[in-house]
């Protein structure tokens, strides 16, 4: 990941809604040139989509893979880079991505209780925490099946039904009796 600014800018360059979709569609589509991207993103406006990749791009998270020549213009296909968090970062850099995610959930939850109208129910608001005695196999298949269930419905396009819903998971290890 290219350093250029603090560990909480890196986290808000992540969080923003437009540049999570497009990560997760180049996820999805392995490769993707930004024709496909706004095909399959088609409620973002081109001018944003264009941007937020150049984004994205600048930061380190994405990079072009080939060039097509169209028409005596030149298009690129977008992947994501391997790594772009960890790779070198220290585990305090690493602690402080995760303490801005965490205040960032935070956040949210508290901007939601803000509104007049909570109603969690109807929102199906909800957290959970479980602990699970998982053997190293067993949990590479328990986030296998999760990573399946998310796949199944991140090409989801809007349709007039469908909220944009946050969903997040952390795996984390347990003291030790």
């Amino acid at each position: 990941m290219k350093k250029s600014g603090n560990v909480s800018d890196t986290y808000k360059l992540l969080m923003n809604p437009t540049r999570l979709r497009i990560l997760q569609t180049c996820m999805v589509l392995g490769e993707a040139t930004t024709s496909q991207l706004a095909e399959e993103l088609s409620d973002i406006a081109q001018a944003t989509l264009y941007r937020q990749i150049k984004t994205l791009e600048k930061a380190g998270f994405v990079h072009a893979v080939k060039e097509n020549r169209i028409r005596g213009t030149v298009e690129k296909v977008y992947a994501l880079k391997k790594n772009p968090i960890g790779e070198g970062d220290s585990p305090e850099e690493l602690g402080q991505i995760l303490d801005v995610g965490l205040l960032d959930i935070m956040g949210d939850f508290h901007r939601y209780l803000k509104n007049e109208k909570v109603d969690f129910a109807r929102d199906l608001y909800f957290m959970g925490m479980s602990t699970l005695m998982l053997s190293d196999e067993e949990m590479i298949a328990f986030t296998e099946k999760i990573g399946a269930l998310i796949n199944e419905a991140i090409s989801n396009k809007p349709d007039g039904k469908r909220k944009a819903r946050k969903i997040t998971f952390i795996s984390s290890p347990c003291d030790q009796e």
